[in-house]
């Protein structure tokens, strides 16, 4: 079945604005901004691990992430969404 994971990271608002540009331009410097970019990945990608463990699954496949940002009163938000299909291979 369908499982996902999801994790996010606040920030005073438009700090993580350049440094995602510069993630997607391949450009950036490793920093306190990058290593906490992938820890907010991996807290998603455990949380979707664990759903597929629960349903059985020794697999998943069909893995999407999306980055979504969002500004909720006066903070910024990025929040990280994984999904794939949980399947048991023999």
């Amino acid at each position: 079945g369908v499982v996902h994971g999801e994790a996010s990271q606040t920030s005073a608002p438009h700090q993580h604005v350049g440094f995602i540009k510069k993630i997607l331009r391949r450009n950036a410097k490793p920093s306190a901004y990058h290593a906490s970019f992938r820890k907010t990945v991996e807290e998603a990608d455990i949380e979707l691990k664990a759903n597929a463990i629960k349903m059985g699954a020794n697999c998943v496949i069909g893995y999407n992430m999306q980055l979504t940002g969002a500004h909720l009163g006066n903070k910024d938000y990025l929040i990280v969404c994984v999904t794939g299909t949980a399947v048991e291979i023999a």
